[in-house]
């Protein structure tokens, strides 16, 4: 009797813990946002920065697209709505504002991520008459 007891407490300490350590990712007051970053030509874009930001607070939390260009971002309170940017080099920032949580649920999102329109700046100094025109413009008529 003892012994049998000693074994169904065991069990429900057991079961305790374990429910103890699995029910904070499952509260009904936090949400969690996964998402995609794709470039414009649907191919995945890895090591994407991923900050998501409440609208109402401080909070800030960041993540990391892996190489199938996905992030998840877990126990976010539903407090506030939430602003979603993904930046990378080369790129343009991909943006979500104002995206609403809702209770225990995961928040399901696209990003594009499109290349970013490059610039090039020349600047040429000099003195006047040190630089002549007519040799530009005579190279520029021999040209197909």
């Amino acid at each position: 009797m003892e012994r049998s007891f000693t074994a169904l407490r065991l069990a429900g300490i057991f079961c305790f813990g374990f429910l103890a350590a699995t029910l904070p990712a499952q509260t009904r007051d936090t949400a969690a946002i996964h998402g995609r970053i794709p470039d414009q030509s649907r191919a995945p874009v890895a090591g994407v920065a991923v900050t998501v930001s409440s609208t109402l607070s401080i909070l800030k939390r960041a993540a990391e697209a892996d190489a199938q260009d996905e992030f998840t971002v877990t126990a976010l309170p539903l407090d506030a709505d939430y602003n979603i940017t993904a930046m990378k080099t080369g790129f343009g920032p991909g943006k979500v504002t104002a995206l609403t949580l809702e209770s225990g649920a995961i928040a399901g999102i696209q990003l594009q991520l499109n290349v970013a329109a490059g610039s090039t700046q020349v600047t040429v100094t000099g003195v006047s008459g040190e630089i002549r025109t007519s040799v530009l413009a005579r190279t520029r008529l021999r040209l197909p």
